[in-house]
Parts: C-alpha cells; sequence; structure tokens
C-alpha cells in the first residue's frame, strides 16, 4: 500500500491524472473493499429493478 499511495501523491501522477480529468485519491485496500462490496449491491438491485438480472 505504501508504494501505491507514494505514486498517487507524485507530481507525475497528479499531472497525467488530471490530464485525462481523474482526480487522484489512494484509499486502503480493506477500505476499498468494503466501497466495491457495497457498490456491488446497489448495481445488482439496479440490474434487477432493469431487467438485466433475475
Amino acid at each position: 500500500e505504501d508504494a501505491i499511495r507514494q505514486t498517487v501523491a507524485s507530481p507525475e501522477f497528479v499531472k497525467g491524472a488530471e490530464h485525462l480529468g481523474v482526480r487522484p485519491a489512494f484509499m486502503p485496500a480493506a477500505q476499498f473493499g468494503e466501497l466495491i462490496a457495497k457498490e456491488d449491491v446497489a448495481i445488482a438491485r439496479l440490474m434487477q429493478v432493469i431487467g438485466l438480472k433475475k
């Protein structure tokens, strides 16, 4: 995680990300995993509502 945190904070990475219209940010693995799990649930519900998932 430290290597990724340092990379995301580096001026070169920030400049490249901003050029692509992305705001760079770091999130620890455990926190990122929780975020993805919540988003998976929300997306699955949405897919059911619009008929893409039974």
